[in-house]
């Protein structure tokens, strides 16, 4: 992946994710669906509402997506997101 202008690299990675996610979700087999809920760990940085929405797009109407900085909520989901591309040097500093 190249470019200067970072809005369009982190774009481009938020695409490559969904299409990921897509992809994954495409695969299982095909089963009755319950109730799951996903959390976005909320750390301070990065713009969680496309992460959310991303999820939220791919995985259908059964899943619950929280953002979340809730140890407890983040323990109890069924899946865990960690977002943060290239921001994490950042966010240890």
């Amino acid at each position: 992946m190249r470019g200067t202008n970072i809005h369009h690299v982190v774009e481009t990675v938020f695409k490559a994710f969904g299409h990921a996610l897509r992809a994954a979700a495409a695969c299982r087999e095909v089963r009755t669906m319950t109730a799951e809920t996903v959390a976005v760990v909320d750390y301070g940085m990065g713009n969680l509402r496309s992460v959310s929405k991303a999820v939220e797009h791919v995985a259908g109407d059964h899943v619950e997506v929280l953002v979340t900085d809730d140890a407890r909520e983040i323990e109890n989901a069924d899946r865990v997101v960690f977002p943060g591309q290239g921001a994490m040097r950042d966010c240890m500093a």
